[in-house]
């Protein structure tokens, strides 16, 4: 008789080295799935034998529930395999679901550490919005994921409890686009959305100057040093960018002296100097 035990692990680190152990499943419902509390988060793999082959599904889970009713359905298939026009439920679909797509693609991150946790914050925060829509609206499959999808994220980021700028979350769009074109192989540029798409929000997030109150300069000069408060009108009255401050030398002026303390140059605007 073929063996129908199906068995669960997980993917843990050991003293530095990764090792799959066997999950020791807690009590279930009398329905077969987890209590809330026991449904937890991991790498788990689901395997069973084919005569004395061991065998593995090819995905790996990110919660146990997810694990367990894999194995349930693979249990369900060899036990009754035999039967005509039986399929097996966990043969997976040929299109690469989202679910599955973010830790492949996490793992293939490379870059700088910054760059690749901008990443997977956009990508982990994109499959956790899409996870929690209505089963109507909800995206299974990257090659699902439409501009209109893409647009509602957009909006979701914007108007609901995360509260990005419009700069913010257009880049993070484009973080998702650069997921689903390297998950579906795509040409450069390719994608759902284009970057001239949220042009006006990317363009409206550059340099965006902060309004200060008056009290708030007042406590913001009391706390400079004579330096940095010559530094800030230079910005300020002058109107350079900071790239033409970092390399301005005494050559690049020509003064008048006004009065003494009060001087004004051919350049922008006209400068207060001690």
């Amino acid at each position: 008789m073929a063996n129908k035990r199906v068995k669960i692990y997980e993917r843990v680190q050991v003293e530095e080295r990764w090792t799959d152990r066997t999950v020791t499943m807690p009590k279930l419902r009398s329905d077969g799935t987890l209590y809330l509390k026991d449904d937890r988060e991991g790498r788990f793999r689901v395997s069973w034998y084919e005569g004395a082959k061991k065998q593995w599904h090819p995905s790996t889970f990110g919660r146990l529930g997810d694990a367990l009713r894999a194995k349930s359905d693979k249990e369900w298939f060899l036990a009754n395999q035999t039967r005509p026009g039986v399929q097996d439920p966990t043969t997976p679909d040929a299109r690469a679901t989202i679910a599955t797509s973010v830790e492949r693609y996490v793992e293939s991150l490379t870059g700088s550490k910054r760059a690749k946790s901008a990443y997977e914050h956009a990508v982990r925060e994109f499959a956790e919005w899409n996870g929690g829509l209505k089963n109507g609206s909800r995206k299974t499959f990257m090659e699902e994921i439409d501009k209109a999808h893409m647009a509602k994220f957009f909006d979701y980021l914007v108007d609901d409890e995360p509260e990005n700028h419009p700069y913010t979350a257009a880049l993070k769009l484009l973080r998702v686009n650069a997921f689903i074109r390297a998950i579906l192989k795509l040409d450069p540029g390719k994608g759902p959305i284009k970057k001239s798409d949220y042009r006006r929000e990317l363009k409206s997030g550059e340099g965006r100057p902060e309004i200060y109150t008056r009290e708030e300069l007042k406590t913001l000069f009391a706390a400079m040093t004579p330096e940095e408060e010559l530094l800030f009108l230079v910005f300020l009255k002058t109107g350079l960018r900071k790239r033409e401050v970092m390399f301005l030398e005494d050559d690049d002026l020509i003064v008048d002296t006004l009065a003494p303390g009060r001087v004004t140059s051919s350049g922008r605007a006209s400068c207060l100097c001690r």
